[in-house]
This record gives structure tokens, C-alpha cells and sequence, in this order.
């Protein structure tokens, strides 16, 4: 049980790590202005 909860608090915190990168690359990418771009596309 220990060893399962372990495993599914380690999958948790990467999942959580990966989507904090995920926000950072989607932050960086919509400020520069290729990202603009792309936004103002994918919006019209």
C-alpha cells in the first residue's frame, strides 16, 4: 500500500512539474511576437 502511494505521489509531482514547464514554454511562445501571431490566428 505504502509502495503504491509512493509511486502515485511520484507520478503526481511529475505530472504537476510537466505542466508547470508546459505554462512557461505557452507564456514564453504568446510573448514573443511569432506567439502573437499565432494567437491572433488560432482566435480569428
Amino acid at each position: 500500500m505504502f509502495c503504491a502511494g509512493a509511486l502515485y505521489m511520484i507520478a503526481l509531482y511529475k505530472i504537476i512539474h510537466l505542466l508547470c514547464w508546459v505554462k512557461i514554454w505557452v507564456l514564453l511562445i504568446m510573448s514573443s511576437p511569432a506567439g502573437r501571431y499565432l494567437n491572433c490566428a488560432f482566435s480569428c
